[in-house]
């Protein structure tokens, strides 16, 4: 079989919309797509809303990172799964965007940091669409001032990458106080929020079609990444991305190069912001 060049790749991957889904079921989803692509099919992006559920990366620590009784997570119907991807505690739940990128990327030969340079700068690229400046801290994640807007946590199985990002909409966001947010006692943002500041949110939101528009901004960001290998290093700040973050172990030893210890800053889309972890 003739293997197409990840630029061909790319110009033909699919969205695939879930619609709103049990984070366990979309987990399958993503096991399942993650085998094809490695037996050869194209990559794909899974996109879709959860119900309300409490995820915990590999550094997550439920006693630490949950701030409230099971009795009080039972009463409101979130329960916690515990995840393989990197990170700490996330809380997923109807009104945000989830997007799943199942990619080959040993066969595209596209480094861990670079792929998650490429998550970093579609998403801020889609929030400055909607008019939203966006900052990055410690951590992969971006921030609306001291307010968590996004957040990233991927894992590698075997060349082919799993979990991605999740952007807050138009979701509801008190039940982000029931976690420590990336480790620590911070409060949550969304787009539609933001957007009201300034009296131009939408009265109502699609989220397939924001799954769209964030599809074609992260196929012209991976384009741009494989024209121009070093296109991207001087847009993005402080990318140090230890390996536990990425549900990684061992990276260079999958995708066979080195790592960079250090990426360049800038500030562009991603202006320097608080050192928030």
């Amino acid at each position: 079989m003739t293997m197409k060049s990840p630029s061909r790749e790319i110009s033909e991957l699919q969205l695939a919309w879930l619609g709103q889904i049990d984070y366990e079921l979309a987990l399958e989803k993503q096991f399942k797509a993650a085998e094809a692509v490695r037996n050869g099919a194209p990559g794909i992006i899974l996109a879709c809303e959860h119900d309300p559920v409490i995820t915990m990366g590999k550094r997550g620590q439920p006693l630490n990172d949950v701030l409230v009784s099971m009795d009080v997570l039972l009463r409101k119907k979130i329960h916690i799964v515990a995840t393989d991807r990197g990170g700490q505690a996330t809380f997923h739940n109807p009104g945000q965007l989830v997007l799943y990128p199942i990619l080959p990327l040993r066969r595209w030969e596209l480094g861990v940091r670079k792929y998650v340079e490429c998550l970093e700068l579609t998403a801020a690229y889609f929030f400055a669409e909607r008019g939203v400046e966006v900052t990055r801290g410690f951590d992969p994640g971006l921030w609306v001032d001291e307010r968590k807007i996004g957040a990233f946590g991927i894992r590698v199985d075997r060349g082919v990458s799993l979990h991605g990002s999740a952007l807050n909409i138009c979701n509801e966001l008190t039940n982000f106080g029931l976690i420590k947010i990336c480790g620590q006692r911070v409060s949550a943002t969304n787009l539609a929020s933001e957007m009201s500041e300034f009296g131009s949110a939408p009265e109502f939101w699609n989220l397939q079609q924001e799954a769209k528009r964030w599809m074609g901004l992260f196929k012209n960001q991976l384009d741009e990444t494989f024209c121009s290998p070093t296109a991207n290093l001087d847009k993005l700040i402080d990318l140090e991305i230890p390996n536990e973050l990425i549900g990684l172990d061992t990276p260079n030893a999958i995708f066979g190069s080195e790592i960079p210890e250090d990426i360049p800053r800038s500030n562009v889309p991603l202006n320097t912001g608080p050192e928030i972890s």
